[in-house]
């Protein structure tokens, strides 16, 4: 009977703990259904919420521009490759950011969406022209100051935009983009007032200055296209030079300039 009690004593803790571990896996298995369902149901909440038609852009007024001062809203917006209705959470807005640098004259756009009312802002920094460009004596377009080009269908609409009296005759982006980013600066601080560049001969690029028509030759570095229009401003401030009797100008070496001036009724060499 001793041995029969002790045997008993024992038995019940240990049941007891059986039960307990039995208890805990039970309620871990209903706290994960339970987890499982309120993810599910939150999740396709969500789904429902902003599959609404509510959440969709519907027309051009959800499309806010900001920062334009060239291009107007409705060059913008016909731009964008949109299909309305479009969901809101359907919109890339790095795609459509690269989308918009790629195809229109645009430097950077940030854009952002908004669920509460559902509405696009789209704020762009623009490419802003400092040159015409020209092609069989034909507008074809504009750059920028770094050499980027414009095509001659953007800015055309806009009465108070007018295009940059800078010509550029023969030019070519995809040849001569990073020629025009280095000497750009130069040209645009020159004291000689420089109205035009013909590239159209690349071994000898043009000039067309107040001082008449200058030959440069090829652009083979900055530094040389800096001397040159150093000299240039010299011959402009000398007076031994005429400046309305000057022809041309070689600054092919920039070290010995050669002027081409008109004396009556004959021409002269002077160096």
């Amino acid at each position: 009977m001793v041995s029969f009690r002790s045997v008993s004593v024992l038995k019940k803790p240990k049941n007891q703990r059986r039960q307990q571990l039995k208890n805990q896996r039970s309620r871990k298995y209903w706290l994960t259904v339970l987890r499982t369902l309120s993810i599910g149901g939150i999740a396709c909440g969500l789904f429902w919420l902003i599959t609404l038609p509510k959440w969709t852009i519907n027309n051009e007024s959800q499309i806010e521009i900001e920062n334009n001062q060239f291009l107007s809203k409705d060059e913008i917006v016909s731009l964008l490759p949109l299909e309305q209705p479009l969901y809101i959470y359907q919109i890339n807005p790095k795609k459509l950011s690269e989308y918009l640098k790629i195809n229109a004259p645009i430097a950077a756009a940030k854009i952002k969406r908004q669920l509460i009312p559902p509405k696009l802002k789209i704020t762009i920094t623009e490419l802003k022209p400092v040159a015409t460009v020209y092609t069989d004596k034909k507008q074809v377009g504009s750059v920028d100051k770094e050499g980027k080009f414009i095509e001659r269908k953007f800015y055309t609409g806009d009465q108070n935009f007018n295009l940059p009296s800078l010509k550029l005759i023969g030019f070519k982006p995809e040849e001569q983009q990073q020629n025009w980013s280095e000497i750009y600066p130069l040209i645009n601080s020159s004291p000689v007032k420089i109205y035009g560049i013909n590239w159209e001969i690349p071994s000898n690029i043009v000039l067309i200055t107040e001082l008449g028509k200058v030959d440069l030759g090829p652009i083979t570095s900055v530094s040389k296209f800096n001397q040159q229009l150093n000299v240039l401003a010299q011959l402009s401030s000398s007076e031994k030079i005429n400046s309305s009797q000057i022809i041309s100008i070689d600054l092919n070496n920039p070290d010995a300039p050669t002027i081409k001036i008109q004396k009556k009724d004959k021409n002269e060499d002077t160096n």
